[in-house]
């Protein structure tokens, strides 16, 4: 909510890093995300008016269904969006999961874009991020000049770190 927007940055969170995975309701439900596009939207336009001038956006591709265009749709929304950070992942299925189970029982309903489109996704996120501003500064990561994740630059340089919350490590 906004209140509670307002009360984060009040006590000093300066960053927020928004899992929007998709801005296709399509995609969402399919990982099983309980937000929809539109929420992602309207968080970002709440936490600017509530003074966050930090705001990073995470994407996953290579999802099941997904084409290269569905892929470019996304990065497009989200550069409207005017994020600080954008960081792309591919999807990766770890054990346990539901999207796991349906691999071992039938692999090919899945709908998993092979090998060459997955490297064409990232093709395409390093192209368009690159075009709208973003320097890419690790793997995974691009970022507005200055605006690149401390926490990714340590990590990756060997530097300390603290994380904080329920799903820090």
């Amino acid at each position: 909510s906004a209140a509670a927007l307002a009360g984060f940055r009040s006590a000093g969170v300066t960053r927020l890093s928004v899992g929007a995975q998709s801005f296709d309701d399509r995609f969402l439900a399919r990982l099983g995300r309980i937000h929809r596009a539109v929420d992602t939207v309207r968080l970002l336009s709440e936490a600017r008016a509530a003074g966050f001038d930090n705001i990073g956006l995470d994407l996953i591709f290579a999802l099941p269904g997904q084409t290269p265009a569905d892929w470019r749709s996304d990065l497009q929304t989200a550069v409207s969006l005017r994020p600080d950070h954008v960081s792309t992942y591919n999807l990766q299925i770890e054990d346990g999961t539901p999207l796991a189970a349906e691999r071992a029982a039938s692999p090919a309903a899945l709908d998993l874009p092979g090998e060459d489109a997955e490297a064409a996704m990232f093709g395409e996120a390093i192209s368009l991020l690159r075009a709208a501003g973003y320097r890419h500064y690790e793997i995974s990561n691009f970022a507005r000049p200055g605006r690149e994740c401390r926490h990714n630059v340590a990590y990756w340089s060997g530097g300390e770190w603290l994380g904080i919350g329920a799903a820090a490590h």
